[in-house]
């Protein structure tokens, strides 16, 4: 009995449903792609040496599996206030509450098993396309076909669905522990009138304002009150006031937004305001979990491709003071080159500047800390003229003048105080001023860490009495060569010792690229499905309304007029949850970086709006065309109930 009044509800409302399987066949099928891609034995062993595939996939599944637990739930709790009046026909006909959740359990276990079954040929179809994506772009000696997944993934797959069945049994008990009053109104009651509450819509936005203020004093450092307070309990406190203010935000101060916008004659006079706004209020209110949810779970999703595609091209960028030229010998007692390996160089290489610098290793009688780990009983001394030379060939700024008895210290960290006040002495008797210090290195730290900038006439005083502490390296550089593998190759062919940015480079791509794949591969797929749930919300809200566009027909809203109502309804679902996520998202990429990234480094503003540029390219296609495809659907769905009309 029980299959049979399923089965005929189900048939009964084949439209509505039908929205809801295809979602569900869509959720599943991603879950289903990201377990495909931490079980495919081949592209797992591929990549053994550079990520750990597994457990980064497994912890993509765990917030991925609470986010599917999510969208559960609160479709379930939209489809048992859609049926409300049925549940009080059918206890007033006798059903008790066991037979009720046996009942609503047996339909959405139909539905759930449909959308698992259909999930696995569609899940994998996605998976091949990202795994010949990934083989070709990595450039993965892998073949395309066949695919080889291990049975876990499907295990995984099927217990999703056993868990959902799970969590669907529960929330219909726990819904149907009402009494008969509240069943039947549950739709009535879910739409009472909101209470106008400005201040807790205000207490909403400042919190959300503190919270960015944290992130934003991240800037700081090492002067930030993350850094003097300690890091934990400032990010529990950014993190509790981030949420806390998107909760209060989407409550309260949406909702007075809208009242404000009503209130403007001019703004709800509108010919599409005046029908939108008025039940705006009531839907966001309706939807605050949901937009709540799905713009927290967006902000993370910014903020988490954001500081993969930091961690990849930060590394690249720092790769430009650890190794400034394209590639230079070995630090050695003779020079390197040959002339005519250095006419060579400049023949195959025209644009190409060789520069040879001397260095002298001059012994000093105090210790000199670099760091608390490097201390030096030496200084590496390279004369102005030569600093300079190395400096134009790498773009960088040159040294205007060094004072007799005075030297500049290349600093080794990154750092804005200049001022060094410290004077060291040779074991020969010279004293040297070590006054100012540079960020701007122009000799690898491969070769030399205690580098001083002297005064050309201090230098060749010092390379006369260090006569046998003289070395010599040869740098190469040139523009747009830093990823020229073409350079290194060359000099494996003279079988010269050197240091190349170009290998080093491509080390760091190869080494975080998979990472940085798979993080972005999860996290459009996270964009996927946030953007579905948006979908089928808005397909779904506007399903009882229907009648509502025909009676805007009847009073004269043509074809373009309906479209602008329907675009702009649709927009309150959809812009809260971008904005509010790109907002908080950018602002956590800001601070963030400065966890990563020293605060001195030239490009840091560029790698931080490139990332920012990144994800909006990630983003805004994937929520706009799914934005547009909700409007056009939802347009179609009003043609078709309101007949020729609006053909």
């Amino acid at each position: 009995m029980l299959m049979d009044l399923s089965l005929a509800d189900l048939k009964q409302k084949s439209k509505l449903y039908l929205v809801y399987v295809c979602s569900q066949i869509l959720i599943f099928s991603l879950f289903f792609a990201i377990q495909c891609f931490g079980n495919d034995s081949v592209i797992v062993t591929r990549l053994a040496d550079n990520a750990n595939i597994k457990e980064m996939a497994r912890l993509i599944s765990v917030f991925y599996t609470i986010f599917v637990l999510f969208y559960f739930i609160y479709f379930n709790n939209f489809f048992m206030r859609q049926k409300s009046e049925e549940l009080g026909i059918y206890s007033i006909l006798g059903f008790s509450d066991r037979k009720l959740i046996n009942l609503f359990w047996l339909e959405n276990t139909i539905l759930i098993l449909i959308g698992v079954i259909l999930a696995v040929p569609l899940g994998l179809g996605i998976y091949a396309l990202i795994r010949t994506w990934l083989i070709k772009f990595l450039g993965l000696d892998i073949a395309v076909w066949p695919i080889a997944i291990g049975l876990k993934a499907y295990f995984s797959l099927g217990s999703l669905g056993i868990i959902t069945v799970i969590i669907t049994y529960l929330e219909l008990v726990w819904i149907l522990k009402k009494n008969l009053v509240e069943i039947v109104n549950l739709q009535v009651i879910q739409d009472k009138k909101i209470k106008k509450r400005p201040v807790i819509a205000w207490v909403g936005i400042t919190t959300l304002l503190i919270a960015y203020g944290l992130l934003i004093d991240l800037s700081q450092r090492p002067n930030d009150i993350w850094d003097k307070v300690g890091f934990m309990p400032i990010a529990a406190l950014t993190a509790i006031l981030l949420i806390g203010g998107t909760v209060l935000t989407i409550n309260y101060s949406l909702p007075q937004l809208i009242d404000y916008l009503l209130k403007n004659k001019q703004v709800s006079y509108g010919q599409k305001n005046n029908v939108v706004l008025p039940r705006m209020q009531h839907r966001i209110r309706n939807k605050s979990q949901l937009i709540t949810v799905i713009g927290l779970l967006f902000s993370l999703s910014v903020v988490t491709l954001g500081i993969t595609a930091i961690t990849l091209s930060y590394p690249k960028e720092a790769m430009k003071r650890v190794m400034p030229a394209t590639l230079e010998t070995i630090l050695a007692k003779k020079k390197a080159l040959s002339p005519s390996q250095t006419e060579s160089i400049k023949k195959h290489f025209p644009a190409a500047t060789v520069t040879d610098v001397e260095i002298v290793r001059v012994p000093i009688k105090e210790q000199l800390a670099i760091t608390n780990k490097l201390i030096y009983q030496h200084l590496d001394a390279i004369s102005l003229t030569e600093y300079n030379s190395l400096a134009i060939a790498e773009g960088k700024t040159k040294l205007k003048q060094v004072p007799v008895g005075q030297g500049v210290l290349v600093n080794y960290y990154a750092s804005l105080n200049h001022r060094v006040d410290k004077r060291v002495n040779s074991t020969k008797g010279d004293q040297i001023y070590l006054k100012n210090s540079t960020n701007n290195n122009v000799i690898a730290f491969g070769n030399s860490v205690a580098i001083v900038v002297l005064n050309d006439g201090l230098f060749t005083n010092l390379q006369k009495k260090y006569a046998d502490s003289n070395f010599y390296l040869t740098s190469i550089n040139g523009k747009n060569m830093r990823d020229n593998m073409a350079i290194p190759k060359y000099f494996d062919h003279l079988q010269l010792k050197y240091l190349s940015s170009a290998k080093r480079n491509k080390e760091i791509v190869t080494a975080n690229s998979p990472t940085f794949l798979l993080i972005s591969i999860a996290t459009v797929l996270f964009f996927i499905s946030i953007s579905t749930i948006l979908y089928f919300t808005a397909k779904l809200e506007v399903a009882p309304v229907l009648s509502e566009y025909q009676t805007l027909i009847q009073l004269g809203y043509g074809k373009r007029e309906i479209i602008k109502v329907v675009m702009l309804e649709i927009s309150w679902l959809f812009v809260p949850t971008l904005v509010l996520g790109l907002i908080s998202g950018f602002l956590g990429i800001y601070g963030a970086s400065y966890m990563i990234m020293d605060t001195v480094t030239k490009s840091n503003w560029q790698i931080i709006f490139g990332t920012m540029r990144f994800v909006l390219y990630v983003t805004i296609p994937v929520y706009l065309c799914v934005y547009l495809l909700a409007c056009r659907s939802v347009f179609g769905d009003i043609r078709r109930f309101v007949g020729k009309v609006l053909i």
